[in-house]
Parts: structure tokens; C-alpha cells; sequence
């Protein structure tokens, strides 16, 4: 798994945005969800893969597709979002 997984410096807020738009998918993150991350992603009309939690620290990206009536980058599954990362494994 490590080969598939890359770790980037902190960067400015200019710079990620340059990294959200270059990249070929954003998977949410688990367990705590990626709300600062998910807004970007919105702003910038680009789509990220959410696995909602059971609690609301994991429902964030949920939360903003919902608010904007968007279902289909919603995974329904733990194996449907592991599909859904690099290379689908």
C-alpha cells in the first residue's frame, strides 16, 4: 500500500488548490471528514469521493454534496470507496 499513498509538505493555500485541481480523484478522508478540504473541493467545481461515518466528524463531505442535491460521488460501501482509489485497489 505504500507505494500508492504520497504524503506532501504543508503548502499555501494557492498551492493546494493547484494540487486539487491536478489531481484525478480526491477520496475524502475516513472516520473525521476533510471539511476544509471538501469546501475547496466545491469552490473549485471539482468532485471528491466521500464514505460517510456513523458519526458526524465523518459526514462532512456528505453534507455539502447533499446541500447541493449530488449523490453519485457517494460511496454506499467500504468497497466501493476502496474501488474508488488509485487504481482500484
Amino acid at each position: 500500500m505504500a507505494d500508492r499513498i504520497g504524503f506532501l509538505p504543508w503548502m499555501t493555500l494557492p498551492q493546494f488548490k493547484q494540487v486539487l485541481a491536478a489531481s484525478d480523484r480526491v477520496l475524502d478522508s475516513l472516520h473525521f471528514g476533510g471539511g476544509t478540504t471538501c469546501r475547496l473541493m466545491l469552490n473549485l467545481g471539482l468532485h471528491y469521493i466521500t464514505l460517510p461515518g456513523a458519526f458526524g466528524r465523518g459526514r462532512y463531505g456528505l453534507a455539502g454534496y447533499k446541500a447541493l442535491g449530488i449523490t453519485e460521488p457517494v460511496a454506499e460501501s467500504p468497497e466501493v470507496y476502496r474501488q474508488s482509489g488509485p487504481s482500484g485497489q
